[in-house]
């Protein structure tokens, strides 16, 4: 709600998300490893078909480009209301496949 304020905020909500989902794959793997380095483990232990592990990929890379700074040379960019909100559901999908019973 913030951000429909202040769009900065956007990259805020990518970043909460995107570490709420690196908590997840910790608890899940049983290994205390930044989301990237865990994916392939997270997507084995969830039992990922190959295009959901591609989807994983592409969501680690997305979320990294707003949650690490870009560099003093770089201006920040912020992703649109409509790409977090679709980062918000991915994160869904993903907690939701890892809770569901095996």
């Amino acid at each position: 709600m913030e951000a429909n304020k202040d769009p900065t905020r956007y990259g805020d909500v990518v970043t909460d998300m995107y570490e709420a989902l690196e908590a997840v794959a910790k608890i899940v793997t049983s290994r205390d490893t930044d989301l990237a380095g865990n994916r392939e483990k997270f997507a084995s232990e969830l039992r990922l078909p190959d295009q959901y592990t591609r989807m994983l990929k592409e969501y680690i890379d997305f979320g990294c480009k707003y949650r690490h700074s870009p560099g003093m040379a770089q201006p920040r960019e912020y992703p649109s209301e409509q790409d977090t909100e679709a980062f918000m559901y991915m994160t869904g999908l993903f907690v939701r496949r890892a809770i569901q019973p095996k």
